[in-house]
């Protein structure tokens, strides 16, 4: 917990400076923390480092999205090996990126969080997917299908981005069969 905290200022600041070169270095340090397996990580998570998280996805910059995105593609990685263990934050991670954000944000906001979330669609091993990452894929299509006619040319790349990935894991895990029928199982609420 300790070096938690001693990264929570420094963080804070590089993740909130105007300097590209400083939100590169944020998003490294956050990718690594994201991904440990330290002490008091759980804990770290409830107090802050969600706060910070949803700050960077509200955030005005698009300078730095792709080291963002490289960030949440690293931290919801499988690890070991073989990369088939999950780390202990990739629930927590997918959970803040599907919340909801505010009706007043604007489209770069938007494209930003769809980023995010593509990139960490990328990450999901479609073989080992838990229910709760089949439910998100389920709640991420239906959210989709809501805003399917967003007039912003930046959303809709963001949005196919997405498709790309959310149809790739259904088909490489084996839940769309060849029939019609199938593609029902999907779609539910």
């Amino acid at each position: 917990m300790p070096v938690l905290l001693a990264l929570k200022g420094t963080l804070e600041e590089f993740a909130n400076a105007k300097e590209r070169s400083k939100q590169c270095v944020a998003a490294e340090a956050l990718a690594g923390v994201l991904h440990s397996d330290v002490n008091g990580l759980l804990g770290a998570w409830d107090s802050w480092i969600t706060v910070q998280l949803q700050s960077i996805i509200l955030s005005q910059s698009v300078e730095s999205i792709p080291e963002w995105a490289a960030c949440i593609r690293y931290s919801v990685t499988g690890k070991g090996k073989y990369g088939t263990r999950v780390p202990i934050l990739r629930k927590q991670i997918l959970d803040c990126l599907m919340k909801p954000l505010p009706p007043a944000v604007n489209t770069t906001v938007v494209a930003k969080r769809y980023t995010f979330l593509a990139a960490a669609l990328i990450e999901i091993s479609p073989q080992k997917m838990p229910m709760a990452e089949i439910e998100l894929h389920n709640k991420l299509m239906n959210e989709l299908l809501d805003n399917m006619c967003h007039s912003s040319a930046q959303v809709s790349m963001a949005f196919s981005y997405i498709l790309l990935f959310y149809f790739s894991n259904f088909v490489s895990a084996g839940i769309f069969c060849h029939s019609c029928e199938s593609y029902d199982y999907v779609l539910v609420s």
